[in-house]
């Protein structure tokens, strides 16, 4: 199995947030999640990419320079599914076949 196909866009989320606010311990707080568990979606992410993705030590977490990388391709992706959303959402084509199948 292709270890990408195991990265959720939740995990991409998390990342980013990660990344945005330099601060696992914030991150999990705010997200209600232990920081082992954040910790844990890291150390998932940084397998199936198999590269470390943040810098880590007691006062904060800095992305390396492929975490830079990944956070910019996360964000695109993670946009573009957004912007896929929003027009499933206004087409009358797919409400319509949405209650068609429904």
């Amino acid at each position: 199995m292709n270890k990408l196909s195991q990265i959720s866009a939740r995990s991409m989320q998390l990342f980013l947030a990660i990344v945005r606010e330099g601060n696992l311990s914030e991150v999990a707080r705010n997200e209600g999640l232990a920081a082992s568990s954040l910790s844990r979606v890291v150390q998932q992410l940084e397998q199936a990419l198999e590269t470390q993705l943040l810098y880590r030590n007691t006062r904060a977490v800095i992305a390396t320079e492929a975490g830079h990388i990944y956070a910019d391709t996360f964000r695109a992706m993670l946009q573009q599914l957004a912007d896929a959303q929003t027009q499933v959402d206004v087409s009358p084509r797919c409400r319509i076949l949405s209650c068609m199948v429904g």
